[in-house]
């Protein structure tokens, strides 16, 4: 398999950044730049977003990926870095594939089932299995108005971090492929690893942004309680992108994280 679409840089312990629905390894230039001097950081497009758009647009094919470029990229003691998507994408992966290769887990504002019904009620904010069915009709009937709508949700106020605002959030989706968006937020609708949180082994940080208008504390809180070896970590200033909105910070808690595993 070619791996061209993933971006990477730096020596030492990896770790692989997993970005979320709609947007593409770009997402973490940053914190590579950030962090770079110390670990081995990868962030590739998963299937179905940016150069791999050819790919089929799934949460389990995107794990497949993961364990295909760990494997054949030899490499041992991973940290994995999963935001939004990406951390279901990390949950996936541990449940299907094992914590052998695996040191550590990084889950930012993710919930393990985003649809709120019947007693849970830590899902996607205002999400109900309705709600997902007008929001899955709008994605097919306008990509670029569900993409400015989607983008608007990502950060703690409407225009977003000056380094990566809103309206280059907003460029990016509306790049993507209306169909893959499509299959992945339906696939991500599907989405229950309420279960895989309490089987996780390895060390996990979850990390939230105190401002998110996605997830937020609620949801992070509960995922470190149902962990068996998880703290939080919450970010005053940032809504669903910390290491996008508080870029050095994320960094430090990252290298904090692996330096104590």
């Amino acid at each position: 398999m070619s791996f061209a679409s993933i971006h990477q840089s730096g020596e030492g312990q990896p770790i692989i950044f997993l970005h979320g629905w709609t947007m593409n390894g770009d997402a973490f230039d940053e914190q590579r730049a950030l962090l770079c001097d110390r670990f081995h950081c990868f962030a590739p497009d998963l299937p179905g977003h940016g150069t791999a758009v050819n790919m089929d647009a799934t949460i389990a094919a995107c794990a497949n990926y993961l364990d295909q470029m760990i494997t054949e990229k030899k490499l041992e003691n991973v940290v994995l870095v999963g935001w939004s998507l990406g951390a279901a994408v990390a949950w996936n992966y541990l449940r299907r594939f094992g914590e052998a290769k695996i040191g550590g887990l990084i889950s930012v504002d993710m919930s393990p089932k985003i649809v709120n019904e019947g007693d849970w009620q830590f899902g996607l904010v205002g999400r109900t299995v309705q709600t997902i069915a007008a929001s899955s009709a709008h994605l097919t009937a306008d990509w670029a108005l569900s993409s400015k709508a989607v983008a608007s949700g990502m950060f703690a106020t409407q225009r977003g971090p000056l380094r990566f605002s809103a309206d280059r959030f907003s460029d990016i989706i509306g790049a993507q492929t209306p169909d893959k968006m499509h299959q992945m937020w339906v696939d991500l609708t599907q989405l229950d690893e309420r279960r895989t949180i309490s089987q996780i082994q390895v060390p996990m940080l979850v990390c939230f942004g105190e401002k998110s208008r996605a997830y937020g504390a609620p949801v992070a809180q509960w995922i470190a309680a149902n962990a068996q070896n998880a703290r939080l970590e919450g970010f005053e200033m940032s809504g669903h992108s910390p290491h996008l909105e508080e870029p050095e910070a994320f960094a430090k808690r990252i290298a904090a994280f692996i330096q104590s595993l």
